[in-house]
């Protein structure tokens, strides 16, 4: 096998920004265009310190990508499970998946940043537990 290169996005701007959706699909395109194997973005709630540090949702972007792509794959690095509804998720990743016809990597985690934890209500020290 190959050695295989992606690149990861990154799907936030700094505090007092709003991130560029056009300029993200078109850096995903490119990546495409110049022969990545995959794409992956970040998925956090909150970034730093600032909580309305803007940072899209990794899932919904990644949507986005698939609709303009065809081959790149679309990965997250990583998905913070504990943070999200688990049928709801299950949902999203399997509607991902379909959109992209087959081009999604999870990667997936438990989480280090209490904060975000604490934004959705969820208790930091049971976030690897099922």
């Amino acid at each position: 096998m190959a050695v295989q290169f992606g690149l990861a996005m990154r799907n936030f701007v700094g505090p007092g920004e709003t991130p560029d959706v056009d300029e993200l699909l078109a850096y995903a395109q490119r990546a495409e265009e110049l022969g990545f194997e995959s794409l992956w973005v970040w998925d956090h709630m909150l970034l730093g310190v600032e909580p309305a540090f803007p940072v899209l949702d990794a899932l919904s972007i990644l949507i986005a990508i698939a609709a303009r792509t065809t081959r790149i794959k679309l990965g997250t690095g990583v998905l913070v499970l504990p943070l999200r509804n688990p049928v709801v998720t299950a949902k999203t990743l399997t509607s991902l998946d379909q959109i992209s016809k087959g081009r999604l990597i999870l990667g997936a985690a438990a989480g280090w940043y209490a904060r975000e934890f604490d934004a959705v209500g969820v208790e930091f020290k049971r976030r690897g537990r099922i």
